[in-house]
C-alpha cells in the first residue's frame, strides 16, 4: 500500500502545483534565439496565410462541437511559429489558448495531470479570481479511487491492454463528469479552449497512440478545439509500431484529425530573404556582400537557418578585434554549415584540405590539385571520393546528410578555387579559439610606439591586452615580436616592388623603425616578461626568416645600410640569448640554417656561420650542464637536438676538451665515482661517439668524428668514468662490446681498464665474436 500512495503522490504532484506546466501567457510572449517569430508581418517565409486557413477551423463552430486540426511539417519548419500566431489571435478574440507540451511525460498519469494543470493555469490567466482546482470533489475522488482499486504501479502503461479494456482504463483516469464540463463551459463565457498540443512528435512513442485515442474518445468535449502540430513521419512510424500488436494502422490519424494542414517547404528565394534578414538583425558586423552567392548552399529548414545565424553571432567580439576584411566571413559560414551537420567531419575535412603538406611531401592542397586538373570531370570524381573517405572516418552514415555534406564541400571549393586559402585557414582557427593578437590590435600597439618611441609606455599596453586575452604577458610579447617580423617582411616586399626610389626608401625607413623597436626589446626589461621567456628560438626563426629572405638585396645604399643594421641586431640577439643560457636551442636552429647553405660563399651563409660561432663560444657551460644532468646525453641523441653540444663533445679540439688533462669535460668526468649522473652520461657518450662515427651529425661528417680516436687519453677518461662504479648485469655485455669497438678504433687495450665485475658472464660468449660497429 505505501508504494501505491507514493505513486499517487508522484503522478498527481503536478496537479496541485503552480509550476509544473507551461503558462500559455509565457509561451505567447517569451522571446529568445530559437523562439518562434512574434509578428507574422515580419515573416519572410509566407506563413501568415496559414492563420487564415487554420483559425476558422478552430473557432467557427457550434458551441457544442469540438474539433481536432493537425498541422503537419518536419522538425524545424515553423509549426510552433504558426501556432503562436494563432494563439495570439485567439487570445485577442477572447478565446483561451492552452499550451501543453506532453513530450516529457513517461506515463499516462503524468501526461494527463500535466494537461489538467495547463488548463488550470490557462483559466487563471483568463480570470485571476478563478480557483486552482477546476474539477469537482467527486471527480478527484474518482481519480484516486481508479488508482488505488487497480493496484497501479509506477509505469502505468503496463495496465493498458490493447482494445476496449485499455480504453476503459484511460477513461477511468481522465473522465470528467457533467458537473465539471458545465463549470468549464460557464467559466469561459461561451468562448473556446484552443488547446495546442505542441511537440507531440517528442512524446514517448509508446504513449502517442493512447494519447491520440484519448483525444478522440474522451476529450470530445464542448468548447474544446485542439491544434496538433507534429512531424507526420515520426507519428506515423509510432502508429505503425503500435499497429504490429493492436491492429491500428496509420489511417487511424483520419479518425483522430478532422482537418490536416501541411506547411509548405520554403522556396529558395524565401530562404535567402529569411537568412539575410536574420543575419542583418543578429550579425550586423558581417558585411552584407559576404552573403551573396550562398543561396544554393543554405539549409532550407528555418530552425537550421536560425542555428546557423546563432553560430555566426558568437564571432561578434572577434569582429570588433579585427580589421575590416581581415576575417573571411564566407569561409566561416561554409564551415558553420558543415559543423551543423557533423563537427567531426569538419575537423577531418579542414585538416585534410587546408593543412600545410609541404613538409611531408604528401602533395599539394586538394583544391589546388582539382583546380589545375584539365579533366574537370575527373577532378570532381576524385574530390568526391576524397570527401566520401572522410565521411566514413567521421561515421556519417545517413545518406541525406552525406549528400548534403558533399554538396557543401563542393560548393565551398568552387566558390574559392586556388585563392584565399591562407584566409580560410585563419578563419578556421577562429572556430577553435580566438587569435592572441589581431592586426587591428597590432595597429593600436604600433600607434602607441610610433607616438614618441618610448619603450616604457608599452608595458601597460601588454598588461591590458594580456588581461583581455586571458593569456600570460610574455605570450603577448612573443606574439608582438612575431607580428613585427611579419610586418618587417611586408615592408621589404613593398620596398622591392615599387617603381620610385623615394617610395623604396620610405619603406626601408619603416623597416628601420621595426629594427629600432627590436633593439629596445633586447636592451630593456619588461616587467613580468623576462628576456628568457620572450627571446625564444621560435620568435628568432620568424625574424631571421624575414631578414634572410631579403639579405641579398644590396643594390641601393639604403639597402646596404639596412643589411648592416640587421646583422648588428641579430648578433646582439644571439649574444643576449647565450648569456641567458639558451645556447642549445639556438645552436640547433643556426646549425640547420648553416647546413642549408653549406658550401655557399654569399653574405647569408657567412652570417649564419658567424651567428653559430657566437653561440658555440658558450658551449663550455652548456656541455657541463648536460654531463651533470640526469640522462643529459641520451636526450640529445635525436637529430636536430643539441647539435651545438654534440659538435663540442665530439670535436677533440673544442674548448670543452682543452687543455688536455685539465679540460672542463675531463674535470667533470673525474667526479663519476661519486656522481651517478656523470657516470651514466659517460657511458651514453661512448654510444653517441660510436653512432656518430658511422652516421655523422648535422655539423660533423663521420670522418671528422673519427678524428676523436686519435686522442686516446680523452677516450680513456670517458671509459674510466663509464665504469667508475659497478653496472647492473644486463648492461655488462654491451659495455664489453663498446670496449671491443674502441680497441678496433686503435685505442690500446691495456689502457681500457677491466674491473672484475665487468667480466661476469663473459665465459659463455664466443671469443671470436666480432666487435659491434653500430648502436
Amino acid at each position: 500500500m505505501p508504494n501505491i500512495f507514493q505513486n499517487m503522490r508522484d503522478n498527481f504532484l503536478g496537479f496541485f502545483s503552480e509550476n509544473e506546466s507551461t503558462n500559455a501567457n509565457e509561451i505567447l510572449h517569451k522571446s529568445g534565439f530559437d523562439n518562434p517569430l512574434t509578428n507574422p508581418d515580419d515573416d519572410q517565409l509566407n506563413r501568415k496565410r496559414f492563420i487564415n486557413q487554420i483559425y476558422p477551423y478552430l473557432t467557427n463552430l457550434k458551441p457544442e462541437w469540438s474539433v481536432r486540426v493537425g498541422l503537419l511539417a518536419p522538425w524545424g519548419e515553423g509549426k510552433t511559429t504558426v501556432c503562436r500566431w494563432i494563439a495570439k489571435q485567439a487570445e485577442k478574440d477572447g478565446h483561451i489558448p492552452v499550451w501543453f507540451c506532453p513530450w516529457s511525460a513517461r506515463t499516462d498519469a503524468q501526461l494527463w495531470v500535466g494537461f489538467y494543470t495547463a488548463l488550470t493555469k490557462a483559466l487563471k490567466d483568463y480570470d485571476a479570481t478563478y480557483k486552482t482546482s477546476i474539477f469537482s470533489p467527486k471527480t478527484i475522488k474518482h481519480m484516486v479511487s481508479s488508482l488505488t482499486n487497480k493496484d497501479w504501479v509506477e509505469d502505468i502503461s503496463r495496465l493498458h491492454q490493447i482494445g476496449e479494456s485499455g480504453m476503459r482504463v484511460v477513461q477511468s483516469l481522465t473522465k470528467m463528469n457533467a458537473q465539471d464540463v458545465q463549470r468549464l463551459y460557464e467559466s469561459i463565457k461561451g468562448k473556446r479552449f484552443i488547446v495546442i498540443l505542441d511537440d507531440l512528435d517528442r512524446v514517448d512513442p509508446s504513449l502517442i497512440p493512447r494519447l491520440l485515442m484519448t483525444l478522440r474518445d474522451v476529450l470530445d468535449s464542448e468548447g474544446f478545439s485542439f491544434l496538433l502540430p507534429f512531424d507526420h513521419k515520426i507519428v506515423s512510424d509510432a502508429l505503425a509500431d503500435f499497429n504490429k500488436t493492436s491492429g491500428f494502422g496509420e489511417n487511424f490519424l483520419e479518425k483522430i484529425l478532422d482537418f490536416r494542414v501541411h506547411l509548405d517547404e520554403a522556396t529558395s528565394d524565401q530562404v535567402s530573404t529569411f537568412f539575410k534578414r536574420e543575419m542583418q538583425l543578429n550579425c550586423p558586423f558581417i558585411p552584407a556582400d559576404t552573403l551573396e552567392g550562398l543561396d544554393f548552399h543554405l539549409p532550407t529548414n528555418p530552425r537550421r537557418l536560425k542555428a546557423l545565424v546563432r553560430g555566426m553571432r558568437v564571432f561578434e567580439a572577434e569582429a570588433a578585434r579585427h580589421r575590416q576584411g581581415e576575417i573571411d566571413w564566407k569561409a566561416l559560414i561554409f564551415a558553420e554549415m558543415i559543423k551543423l551537420e557533423s563537427e567531426l567531419f569538419l575537423d577531418l575535412y579542414a585538416k585534410d584540405t587546408f593543412e600545410d603538406k609541404t613538409d611531408d611531401n604528401s602533395g599539394s592542397h586538394p583544391w589546388i590539385s582539382a583546380a589545375i586538373e584539365k579533366d574537370k570531370a575527373k577532378a570532381r570524381i576524385e574530390e568526391e571520393e576524397r570527401i566520401k573517405g572522410l565521411l566514413e572516418k567521421a561515421g556519417v552514415k545517413l545518406e541525406e546528410k552525406r549528400e548534403r555534406l558533399i554538396q557543401l564541400c563542393e560548393g565551398w571549393r568552387e566558390s574559392y578555387g586556388i585563392y584565399g586559402q591562407h584566409k580560410i585557414m585563419y578563419a578556421l582557427k577562429l572556430l577553435k579559439q580566438p587569435e592572441t593578437l589581431t592586426w587591428a590590435e597590432f595597429d593600436s600597439f604600433w600607434k602607441l610606439w610610433s607616438k614618441n618611441n618610448n619603450f616604457s609606455e608599452l608595458s601597460p599596453w601588454f598588461e591590458h591586452h594580456a588581461k583581455q586575452a586571458q593569456k600570460p604577458k610574455d605570450e603577448i610579447v612573443q606574439e608582438v615580436l612575431i607580428t613585427l617580423a611579419q610586418q618587417y617582411d611586408l615592408h621589404l616586399e613593398k620596398a622591392g616592388s615599387v617603381a620610385l626610389r623615394s617610395d623604396q626608401e620610405a619603406y626601408v625607413e619603416k623597416a628601420k623603425e621595426i629594427l629600432i623597436l627590436y633593439n629596445s626589446f633586447i636592451d630593456q626589461d619588461i616587467p613580468n616578461a623576462p628576456h628568457a621567456t620572450i627571446l625564444t628560438v621560435e620568435v628568432f626563426k620568424k625574424l631571421i626568416g624575414a631578414i634572410g629572405k631579403w639579405f641579398h638585396f644590396r643594390g641601393n645604399e639604403s639597402d646596404r645600410n639596412l643589411r648592416e643594421e640587421e646583422e648588428v641586431l641579430l648578433k646582439k640577439w644571439v649574444q643576449k640569448t647565450r648569456n641567458l643560457g639558451l645556447d642549445q636551442d639556438y645552436q640547433s636552429c643556426l646549425t640547420k640554417l648553416k647546413n642549408d647553405h653549406f658550401g655557399e660563399e654569399g653574405n647569408l651563409a657567412r652570417l649564419y656561420r658567424e651567428l653559430s660561432e657566437i653561440v658555440g663560444a658558450g658551449m663550455d657551460q652548456a656541455v657541463g650542464m648536460v654531463l651533470k644532468k640526469e640522462e643529459g646525453i641520451s636526450k640529445i641523441f635525436p637529430d636536430g637536438i643539441g647539435e651545438g653540444i654534440k659538435k663540442a663533445l665530439l670535436n677533440a679540439d673544442s674548448s670543452v676538451w682543452t687543455p688536455r688533462g685539465n679540460s672542463p669535460a675531463e674535470q667533470i668526468l673525474s667526479t663519476a665515482v661519486t656522481d651517478s649522473a656523470v657516470q651514466i652520461n659517460a657511458r651514453d657518450l661512448l654510444d653517441l661517439l660510436r653512432r656518430a662515427s658511422n652516421l655523422g651529425t648535422w655539423d660533423l661528417r663521420p670522418e671528422e668524428v673519427c678524428e676523436f680516436y686519435e686522442h686516446p687519453t680523452l677516450i680513456v677518461a670517458i671509459w674510466n668514468a663509464a665504469i667508475a662504479t659497478e653496472l647492473q648485469y644486463r648492461r655488462l655485455k654491451e659495455t664489453r662490446q663498446v670496449r671491443e669497438f674502441l680497441i678496433s678504433k686503435g685505442i690500446p687495450a691495456d689502457q681500457l681498464a677491466i674491473p672484475e665485475w665487468l667480466m661476469v658472464g663473459s665465459e659463455t660468449e664466443q671469443a671470436s665474436e666480432p666487435p659491434t660497429e653500430a648502436v
